[in-house]
């Protein structure tokens, strides 16, 4: 399956695991500081770029925790890793 595809796959998966109990929540518990809160998440998720939000979850996830490689798929460094 192509990088992309599975990449894509997986962040739509995890999107509607999120939004939907989230949705149902603020929808149940209407003007309290849970749908406030998940408001407020839903505002900041459509209004940042997607780029920078990316690079910021490489740095917090590959570099910081050390839990997912930063840029490394397949068969391995190319004369493009780092040492």
């Amino acid at each position: 399956m192509p990088n992309t595809i599975q990449l894509t796959l997986a962040a739509m998966g995890i999107a509607v695991c999120v939004a939907i109990p989230v949705g149902i929540v603020s929808a149940v518990k209407r003007n309290t500081a849970l749908d406030h809160l998940g408001m407020t998440m839903a505002l900041l998720g459509q209004s940042m770029p997607v780029y920078w939000l990316g690079i910021m979850f490489i740095l917090l996830f590959a570099v910081r925790l050390n839990l997912f490689p930063a840029f490394v798929r397949g068969r391995g460094c190319t004369s493009s890793c780092p040492p």
